[in-house]
């Protein structure tokens, strides 16, 4: 905000070191209005690493650099000082004169607050507040009372809390270096107030001055009832839906421009659509997707770069005949992985680098698929990518990825995220993936039924209850981990019957009462989770739009369901009410 000061000059030469190692170039200034007037406190960072943040000051003016001057004193009044200090994790607050009340309150920088403390009436001398358990990243932290309210940055690095006092500067290069930026970046600056519709600046360098942003008033929400689906959740998480190749520009695409702001492909980035036969990598349906989402403001995931299914069978065959030899598989992955990943550079900011790897095994190693009656124990599944190359294609994947794009976030997707066992073997592969800086997150697919499994309680979906799910996101989470929701649906069948019992099947083209208010109820406690837990959740992806089109009505016997918040009338549901009908 101010212009930075360095307290000596052996830190200047630390952080000198420090920056031209990782050759961070991060310098972007500018100031944020309504059209007419300035507006503070507006919170404006990188979408790439929220941590590089900063906060409107009372001329509406911010700048995000390499090094963060975190906190300076600020007079309580006239002649003396409040101060605010950091201990382990307890803010520490000594106040010299007496207060009749004030508030202690955290906020996420997207404005989001996650704890609101209320100290005592009539308050003098010092108190602390024991902070939660939080995620890396930038917290600011506001000391309101009459007349003052002082704002704070407080940041949270795998290592400890840093909360300077009395103008001393913390330098961020730690936890930037990962970034590896580059002097010809794309990304997106994220500016959110409250009052104001959040709002997402392109920007083609990270070293920018005098950048001009208008934001646009919001309609109080307790004047109108927000009707849009991301918008109401804009101080959470992102909303995102998967398109085909017609969704995205037919009938749905009202619906999907105006309720979600995050966008994947269903399945026009696998390698059979992006690389049909080898060398010939086919991209024009994939951007124009890509192309469409950006221009109407959306974060783009790509899906996926390695999977057992939807590959080639070039892929795993010798030109000669023949099975492909594991340096040969590994070549055509860092090929791909490469080509692919160069080709949306910029435009897409998260990539599910390696999907569904892990199954469960019987004492035969044979894979047990839904029952885990005869579980015993978890591994890499035996696709053609683990007898080729075993666990090497994973870790050759994601090397792969994030030479080719160091800026984009890399995850890991699975499904049947609400198991322990199968977490705890996905985690010992994560982590050796994390220490080597390959991985930023997990993505949890949550393809969910209206009920956990009732009468075959050795299928897996037995364990589908949001205590589970929310123990797997607490859990990834705490390893310093994104956790993305990927492929969001919720079938109106449970796991008892296949899906091959036609006598189960529902045949009306609309829900009737019942199932509407089983699903909409399925759906909220769901959500209600993902409220609780949303400075752990950075997005929520529906697999699919409207009931018309869902994947679940095609695979794998053609049943029809209803698993989605819009109907086939692209009508919203009652479960889409259920999740909207929450106070922030």
């Amino acid at each position: 905000m101010k212009t930075i000061r360095i307290c000596s000059m052996a830190i200047l030469f630390y952080a000198t070191i420090r920056v031209s190692a990782a050759q961070l170039q991060i310098s972007i200034s500018g100031i944020v209005t309504d059209g007419n007037n300035p507006v503070k406190e507006a919170v404006v960072s990188l979408v790439s690493d929220p941590q590089f943040s900063d906060t409107t000051n009372s001329n509406g003016v911010f700048s995000i650099s390499n090094v963060t001057d975190i906190i300076k004193s600020t007079d309580l009044n006239s002649d003396k000082n409040g101060l605010i200090f950091l201990h382990r994790s307890s803010l520490h607050f000594s106040i010299p004169e007496k207060i009749s009340s004030a508030d202690v309150m955290l906020h996420t920088v997207t404005g989001r607050c996650i704890l609101k403390h209320p100290l005592p009436k009539n308050l003098s001398g010092s108190i602390t507040v024991d902070l939660p358990k939080l995620s890396n990243g930038l917290y600011l932290v506001r000391f309101s009372s009459v007349p003052v309210s002082i704002t704070r940055k407080l940041m949270v690095t795998p290592d400890k809390m840093f909360l300077c006092e009395n103008g001393h500067s913390e330098l961020l290069s730690d936890a930037t270096h990962k970034l590896n930026l580059r002097k010809d970046a794309m990304d997106q600056l994220i500016v959110t107030k409250d009052g104001f519709y959040t709002k997402l600046i392109d920007i083609s360098s990270y070293k920018i001055e005098n950048l001009s942003i208008t934001l646009q008033d919001s309609i109080p929400e307790d004047t109108v009832q927000e009707t849009s689906l991301h918008k109401k959740y804009r101080n959470y998480f992102h909303i995102g839906a998967a398109i085909d190749g017609n969704s995205y520009r037919d009938s749905h695409a009202a619906l999907w421009k105006e309720h979600f702001n995050a966008a994947v492909c269903e399945n026009e980035m696998k390698w059979t659509a992006l690389q049909p036969s080898e060398g010939n990598f086919q991209f024009g349906q994939a951007n124009a997707m890509v192309n469409a989402a950006r221009s109407n403001g959306m974060l783009v995931r790509g899906h996926v770069l390695v999977w057992f299914d939807q590959t080639p069978d070039w892929v795993f065959q010798s030109p000669y005949g023949g099975q492909a030899s594991k340096q040969l598989l590994l070549e055509r992955i860092r090929t791909h992985v490469t080509r692919v990943m160069k080709e949306f550079k910029g435009r897409v900011y998260a990539w599910d680098v390696v999907n569904e790897a892990v199954v469960g095994y019987d004492a035969n190693d044979q894979d047990v698929g839904e029952d885990l009656g005869t579980l015993a124990r978890w591994g890499y599944r035996n696709s053609k990518w683990y007898q080729i190359a075993g666990e090497d294609h994973i870790y050759e994947a994601f090397k792969a990825a994030r030479e080719a794009d160091p800026d984009a976030k890399l995850f890991y997707n699975d499904f049947w995220n609400y198991l322990d066992e199968k977490r705890e073997f996905i985690i010992s592969f994560v982590k050796k993936l994390k220490e080597q800086e390959l991985i930023d997150g997990v993505g949890l697919q949550c393809h969910l039924n209206i009920s956990a499994a009732k009468e075959k309680m050795n299928n897996q979906s037995a364990c589908q209850t949001v205590d589970n799910l929310e123990k797997e996101i607490q859990e990834y989470a705490a390893l310093g981990l994104d956790v993305h929701i990927t492929e969001l649906d919720i079938s109106i069948y449970t796991r008892d019957y296949t899906s091959e019992d036609q006598s189960r099947w529902y045949r009306g083209y609309d829900l009737n009462e019942e199932y509407q208010n089983r699903l909409a109820a399925r759906y909220k406690e769901f959500f209600d989770m993902f409220r609780r837990n949303a400075d752990k959740i950075q997005n929520v992806t529906f697999w699919g739009i409207a009931d018309d089109n869902t994947w679940l009505s095609e695979f794998p016997s053609g049943r029809p369901d209803h698993p989605l918040l819009f109907d086939k009338h692209l009508k919203p549901k009652k479960a889409f009410d259920a999740i909207m009908n929450f106070n922030k």
